[in-house]
């Protein structure tokens, strides 16, 4: 017993003091003794703290007789009666505009989705106008077969205007993303699609001629989750051909090109929207994804060409790089006989500005694109029953998908898949009156278009498997080629 107490050490750990004891079978005294010093050393920190003096204190301001908070929304509080009728169940979406809640009414014994507008003029104004067109669109669906959301009816409440609204389901969006972003079948889209064109004829009537202006996943619902029955809502930025009102509209993945140029504007860019969104309810991604306006106009070129001739000289919005590169491809002609000659160059449109401007020519390569609207001002779409945000709310939606659509800025280098095409030249007397005549060296081509026979892009329709080689994007330089016949083909 001697010799083993000697080669004990004197410095030995308590067995009752080891880590292991301490995490194991001492587990709570361990917590207990953890918290004993937190708190102990919290109540010595506010010790030390002089106490706040109340004249100096600084107030917290009330808005509204403290009904709202300070960004003009109501303080919504479950379980709260309006009206004697309406009992609030849950707040079920926020936009810009305010938010949405579902509620249940006691006098038709049914639930219902409320619109709570912000109390703010500029809002209300804008609500005011959703109102009327949703109230026009009642009166000329009153069987309500147009899928169209219906409006119940509307209150001011403690300064508040309150739409009511039939609760429908989740959107088109949260559909996607239950499928984690494969899409749906061809089948379903086809009855989306057949629905949402129906609504838009029910729109495009004269007795309405409603531009929607912000038609994107989100503003779509389903009537029943386990139907395929939707209905569109949002109308908060719609208004009638003749009387536009908003010139910064639609949701940038869905905004049609005469939008993103600055071009006057009808009925056609909601049936734009509508091609983007059944191509991604089928693939689960966004046909046109730009990070800006001048990308998307450049993500939608990559796909379809060059604008027309007459859509790039009527846009107030001229897009140099554009310009630049419908100059290059006519220079880059591999016909000598059809390449553009210095005479017709100098009338392109990459130079109008700096001749209007009355500046040199070599003043053009220093031209920022005139595309340069700021999104950070965007606001979060609401995904709600009775509709989102209104304006261009979904500019902040890149979250959704992956970072590989915004790795990289898009160049002239980027544009080798499309053909160089020529654009119909503007007459002899409006370019000189002493032009020479060349007409014959300059014929108009067609500009190229998806061929009915030509393969598809493979991140349009391909199955997702068959897309893994694509990650980056189809845009990819000699990947696909434009044939003789101005359809695009893969290359061999």
């Amino acid at each position: 017993m001697t010799i083993l107490q000697r080669r004990i050490p004197p410095s030995f750990r308590d067995p009752a003091s080891a880590p292991l004891r301490k995490l194991s079978v001492d587990l709570i005294k361990t917590y207990k003794h953890i918290n004993e010093v937190y708190y102990t050393k919290k109540k010595r920190r506010a010790q030390q703290v002089p106490p706040e003096d109340s004249s100096t204190k600084k107030e917290r301001k009330v808005y509204n007789d403290g009904y709202d908070d300070d960004n003009y929304d109501y303080i919504v509080k479950n379980g709260e009666k309006w009206l004697d009728r309406y009992e609030i169940d849950s707040l079920i979406g926020k936009g810009s505009f305010g938010q949405v809640v579902k509620a249940y009414d006691h006098h038709e014994q049914e639930w219902v989705a409320i619109k709570i507008i912000k109390n703010k003029k500029a809002f209300l104004n804008q609500a005011q106008i959703e109102l009327r067109l949703l109230e026009l669109m009642n009166k000329h669906d009153t069987e309500m077969k147009y899928y169209i959301v219906h409006l119940k009816r509307h209150f001011m409440f403690r300064n508040h205007l309150c739409l009511v609204f039939e609760l429908l389901s989740y959107n088109l969006y949260d559909l996607l993303r239950n499928t984690n972003f494969r899409g749906v079948s061809l089948n379903l889209t086809r009855k989306f699609a057949q629905q949402l064109c129906t609504a838009l004829l029910f729109l495009a009537t004269p007795e309405l001629s409603i531009i929607h202006c912000d038609l994107k996943p989100e503003n779509i619902l389903l009537c029943n989750p386990k139907r395929s029955a939707i209905k569109i809502v949002d109308f908060g930025s719609s208004c009638q051909l003749g009387q536009r009102i908003y010139q910064y509209i639609q949701s940038r993945f869905y905004r049609s090109p005469e939008v993103l140029l600055g071009m006057p504007y009808d009925l056609a860019i909601d049936m734009w929207s509508l091609g983007c969104i059944l191509v991604e309810m089928h693939t689960g991604e966004p046909l046109f994804s730009g990070s800006n306006e001048v990308d998307q106009m450049n993500k939608i070129v990559e796909v379809l060409g060059v604008p027309p001739s007459h859509m790039l000289d009527a846009a107030p919005k001229k897009n140099v790089r554009l310009c630049g590169r419908d100059l290059i491809l006519r220079m880059l002609d591999y016909d000598p006989k059809s390449r553009i000659t210095p005479f017709y160059a100098l009338q392109h449109n990459f130079f109008k500005k700096t001749t209007d401007e009355g500046t040199n020519t070599s003043s053009s390569t220093s031209t920022s694109p005139a595309m340069d609207h700021s999104h950070s001002t965007s606001t979060t779409s609401s995904v709600s029953s009775s509709g989102g945000s209104s304006g261009s709310s979904n500019d902040n939606r890149n979250y959704r998908y992956s970072n590989r659509y915004y790795n990289s800025a898009v160049t002239l280098s980027d544009y080798e898949m499309t053909s160089p095409q020529v654009l119909p030249l503007p007459h002899r007397s409006s370019i000189h009156p002493t032009a020479p005549p060349q007409a014959s060296r300059y014929p108009a081509a067609p500009a190229p278009l998806l061929g009915p026979t030509a393969p598809p892009p493979p991140h349009l329709l391909a199955p997702r498997k068959q897309r893994a080689g694509t990650e980056a994007g189809w845009a990819g330089r000699n990947r696909w080629r434009w044939g003789s016949a101005g359809i695009l083909t893969p290359n061999e």
